[in-house]
């Protein structure tokens, strides 16, 4: 995109905020079947932030070389309410939130609870340890936390753990159904503090 478009929690319309895509995927002449796949990228990243708790600002833009566009998102959060996390997480029988068992479910997932604090990102790496890249704290601000992730990463990890890995099946059952895993070359996501930054990369093919 040309122009970075403007979404906020409380005001997303998702069809809205779709035309602005189709309209620069129109401008920027990707090959058909390219623009499909991006343009799915764009809906399942969209539908991940109208899911989310919290209220926030984000900047979606997307980026194109020779080979390769990506879907990119700047935000920057009022704050996930931990009161209205824990209400969620308190109505699941699991204790997990059910909204969270898709692949940009739990990306989404992940995002809110590296937002939570320290305890809460200790959960997170816990539950979302294979894949990460970082984690990260100021000594002097130890509740600083920067958090990051990567699908390329998480692949690798259950490549190696193998098929024993716990979970494994479950994890490679998700990604295998996921339209964004199958379609993207590598999602990577940074989380510090209040504010988020998630690329999701795509091949170009030309058809």
């Amino acid at each position: 995109m040309d122009e970075k478009l403007i979404v906020t929690g409380k005001e997303m319309v998702i069809r809205d905020a779709l035309a602005k895509v189709d309209e620069d995927i129109r401008e920027q002449g990707y090959a058909r079947r390219d623009a499909i796949h991006l343009r799915l990228l764009a809906e399942e990243t969209l539908g991940m932030l109208k899911a989310m708790t919290g209220n926030y600002t984000a900047l979606i833009w997307t980026e194109r070389n020779a080979n390769e566009a990506s879907i990119n998102i700047t935000a920057k959060t009022e704050g996930i309410d931990y009161d209205t996390k824990k209400e969620l997480l308190a109505v699941s029988t699991s204790g997990k939130n059910a909204s969270s068992k898709g692949f940009m479910g739990r990306i989404g997932d992940f995002i809110e609870k590296s937002m939570l604090g320290r305890e809460a990102a200790l959960d997170v790496e816990r539950e979302y340890g294979a894949g990460f890249l970082s984690y990260d704290s100021d000594e002097d601000k130890p509740s600083d936390l920067m958090m990051a992730w990567s699908l390329e990463e998480y692949r690798r990890s259950l490549r190696e753990a193998g098929p024993d890995v716990e979970n494994g099946e479950e994890a490679r059952d998700i990604l295998e159904k996921s339209i964004v895993a199958s379609l993207a070359k590598d999602v990577v996501v940074g989380v510090k503090k209040d504010k988020v930054d998630m690329t999701i990369s795509m091949e170009l093919t030309g058809e």
